[in-house]
């Protein structure tokens, strides 16, 4: 809970349980929860859109990122990311999964190898625990190549093994 403004207090909290299907969220910098600065500085504050989906929901289910700066599908797993969310995911919920922007940096997790590989793996697992896995293809890393403004994403190749994996 975040309170901000001027001699701005919480009168009253009651915090009850639900029962209700969750959004798992494993990604990297462009999915996590960021800190920002108030009042509102652009320079300093940003978030992954992770931190924002709860907005666009109607309070029927409940989000919960692990997303964090500078994963790829490998690090999730490998730093312990996963067993957390594997830990508490129940039948009918969901597992949001965005990788790439990191997985790019690595020889061995390029998008129809290692990348591939691991998604797929998570899918399976979500599956087999009753969980539905969606899979979110990478937000873009563009640059433009020469003078004529052509669109250049780095990671097109990972947004791709992402359709291909969803589409088999």
């Amino acid at each position: 809970i975040a309170v901000l403004g001027d001699k701005v207090r919480v009168v009253s909290l009651q915090v009850e349980e639900a029962t209700c299907p969750t959004i798992y969220i494993a990604g990297d910098s462009t999915v996590t929860d960021q800190s920002a600065s108030y009042p509102y500085a652009p320079g300093t504050s940003y978030c992954g859109w992770g931190q924002m989906i709860s907005s666009y929901i109607n309070g029927e289910i409940a989000v919960s990122n692990h997303a964090h700066s500078g994963l790829t599908t490998e690090s999730f797993r490998m730093e312990g990311h996963y067993s957390i969310v594997e830990k508490y995911w129940k039948p009918g919920d969901y597992y949001f999964i965005q990788f790439a922007h990191n997985d790019q940096k690595l020889d061995h997790l390029k998008a129809e190898e290692g990348y591939r590989n691991n998604m797929i793996t998570y899918i399976n697992e979500a599956r087999a625990n009753g969980v539905h896995p969606v899979i979110v293809t990478p937000i873009a890393r563009n640059t433009w190549k020469g003078n004529d403004g052509t669109y250049n994403d780095l990671l097109k190749e990972y947004g791709e093994s992402c359709i291909r994996i969803g589409k088999e």
